[in-house]
């Protein structure tokens, strides 16, 4: 489709565009007579699997990439051409080149591994065969009545100022945190309270407090250093732990 900026009278005077009709007619020397079949996709679901059609018609094994990472399933397929037009002397008067790349991507969830997926090619389809498989459930924590001293104090607990703050991409739950503790440095957390800061940047200079001595975890992508800490009041109110003016950042917390 042709941009709308293009349609407009901004670079008339500068520049004299190709004609993007040619598009099509270089869609179909590359791809062939099917070209507008190219990646149209079904999904059909069984009971313990999917099977995915992808139509590429024109396309060789070797001309496909399929990439599994952070949850997310993805097709890509590149094509190149080349023309020589030549006189009966051998002396080229034309040469063109044609390239083109396309790529799909599907959620198959972080339970999967590449090895699960099955793939084939076969009379211009790609199928794929992919398990399903449920994600680990995060269990809610169950607490002891009591710990002794020594147990709490294994948790470093510390003042941070937040210097970003931002909605995690493809998730409605996570904002992603990045702060400073003084002289022991930056850290990114994670956070899923998305939900109760619909405008993140808000967060930008407030001190929190979190602890800092987890280990590392990773979601969506992300690797988490820590835990902020929070709580929620009676009406479904959520608060930021927060500490009173004065305090450095870095303070340790106990």
């Amino acid at each position: 489709m042709l941009p709308s900026i293009f349609g407009e009278s901004l670079f008339d005077d500068w520049f004299d565009f190709p004609d993007f009709r040619d598009l099509d007619r270089t869609e179909r020397k590359l791809y062939g007579r099917h070209a507008d079949r190219l990646m149209k996709t079904d999904v059909h679901e069984h009971e313990d699997h999917y099977e995915v059609d992808i139509d590429l018609p024109g396309f060789a094994k070797d001309e496909l990439t399929i990439e599994l990472k952070d949850g997310y399933l993805t097709i890509s397929a590149a094509k190149g051409l080349d023309k020589d037009e030549t006189t009966k002397k051998g002396k080229v008067i034309r040469q063109e080149r044609w390239a083109g790349t396309m790529q799909r991507s599907f959620y198959v969830g972080d339970a999967l591994t590449e090895a699960d997926i099955g793939a084939k090619l076969e009379h211009g389809v790609l199928s794929l065969n992919i398990p399903k498989k449920e994600e680990k459930k995060h269990e809610e924590p169950t607490y002891p009545e009591v710990i002794d001293i020594d147990t709490f104090f294994q948790s470093k607990i510390q003042v941070g100022r937040v210097l970003e703050c931002t909605n995690v991409p493809k998730s409605k739950k996570l904002l992603q945190f990045r702060l400073s503790f003084g002289k022991d440095g930056e850290r990114t957390i994670l956070s899923g309270i998305a939900q109760y800061y619909p405008n993140p940047e808000e967060l930008v200079g407030k001190q929190i407090v979190a602890i800092t001595n987890l280990a590392p975890r990773k979601m969506m992508g992300i690797e988490s250093h820590g835990m902020i800490l929070s709580a929620v009041d009676d009406e479904g109110n959520l608060r930021l732990a927060s500490v009173g003016e004065g305090v450095a950042d870095g303070a340790l917390l106990g």
